[in-house]
């Protein structure tokens, strides 16, 4: 009976340790243009957005702001374009908390962007560190 109590105990334990890292629901997430406008609009945030098209590609642009916090991010068809802006938002952007840039992710495509951490969260993006 005893050794019941402790399967028990184990598993439960077990559970909540593996389970812990997963509780909030939050992994890494990047909304579309549309999610992300709405998320920073329902927090004060003006919020702009275009398209630029560059030889055949297109990318677009969302750029947020409120007070002294902002977020600036851009959705390209193809990584060709993404080094060009990224080292275009290092120099621009001098107060920035968070700068990031995937290439050919199969989820999230080809996406750059920065900001302070705060209109980062506003904005929806959720990125889970792993260490």
């Amino acid at each position: 009976m005893k050794n019941i109590y402790v399967m028990i105990a184990v598993v439960v334990i077990s559970s909540l340790m593996f389970g812990g890292c997963y509780m909030d629901g939050r992994g890494t997430y990047y909304p579309d243009v549309t999610e992300m406008t709405k998320n920073l609009e329902k927090k004060g945030y003006d919020v702009s957005t275009d398209e630029i098209k560059k030889d055949d590609d297109t990318i677009t642009v969302l750029n947020g702001k409120k007070d002294d916090e902002y977020i600036e991010f851009f959705w390209f068809d193809t990584e060709k374009y993404v080094d060009e802006y990224v080292e275009e938002m290092k120099k621009d952007n001098s107060e920035y908390d968070t700068i990031s840039w995937i290439t050919n992710d199969k989820k999230f495509g080809n996406i750059a962007y920065c900001g302070t951490e705060k209109a980062i969260d506003c904005s929806g993006v959720q990125v889970v560190e792993v260490k």
